[in-house]
């Protein structure tokens, strides 16, 4: 099983590098992997890890044809590296995605909890570049078509509040949109300061709010 899930990721995110620990069957329709991390291929930077990785599989087609296909993942205690490069575009961008010839119609549902976030805002010329941890509770991604998720969660900003979120993630165009809404939010330094990091000028429009 250990190594249909490799084959399978391989197909999938050929510009990536998946290594686990260990692989554990939950009976003929799903497993459960720990220690699971993701790689850069190239450069061998670690972008995500996940204590735990539960699968649910469909089992008739692991019995009869010995192929691994994912109906539902659930991660649990997750760290991710997020990266915003100084022409806009986020590190994940960089990667291909990829459909198996023999996969389903429907990409696996996936749910995850306990999430360990680190931005990274690249800002060019001369300003230092920003890292904001965040933690997101939840979220879940349920999808849309063959190549689409639509998702919803929270992150929580530091010294700031939750904010709820909701959107669309396009794997074939490598692109997503967000909607959010904040609560318990207070004006307070740490939201000036998470203003600043994710775009330095606003210091400058605020200086002048003050001066008026």
């Amino acid at each position: 099983v250990q190594d249909a899930i490799q084959k399978r990721f391989d197909e999938a995110a050929p510009d990536l590098k998946l290594s686990m620990g260990a692989v554990r069957l939950d009976g003929a329709d799903g497993a459960t992997l720990t220690d699971v991390e993701i790689r850069d291929r190239k450069s061998g930077k670690p972008i995500f890890r996940s204590a735990s990785v539960s699968v649910d599989i469909d089992a008739n087609r692991l019995l009869e044809q010995q192929q691994v296909l994912v109906d539902a993942v659930r991660l649990d205690t997750v760290d991710v590296l997020l990266v915003r490069e100084e022409d806009g575009r986020w590190n994940w961008q960089q990667y291909e995605f990829h459909a198996p010839q023999d996969s389903p119609t429907q990409l696996p549902q996936i749910s995850v909890k306990d999430v360990r976030l680190q931005l990274t805002l690249k800002h060019g010329g001369g300003i230092p570049e920003a890292r904001i941890p965040l933690t997101i509770q939840a979220i879940q991604a349920v999808p849309a078509s063959r190549d689409k998720y639509d998702f919803d969660g929270g992150i929580n900003l530091p010294g700031v509040g939750l904010l709820n979120l909701a959107g669309a993630w396009d794997l074939g165009k490598r692109n997503w949109n967000l909607s959010g809404r904040m609560r318990g939010v207070q004006a307070d330094n740490s939201l000036m300061g998470l203003a600043q990091a994710t775009n330095p000028e606003i210091q400058n429009h605020l200086t002048q709010v003050d001066s008026m």
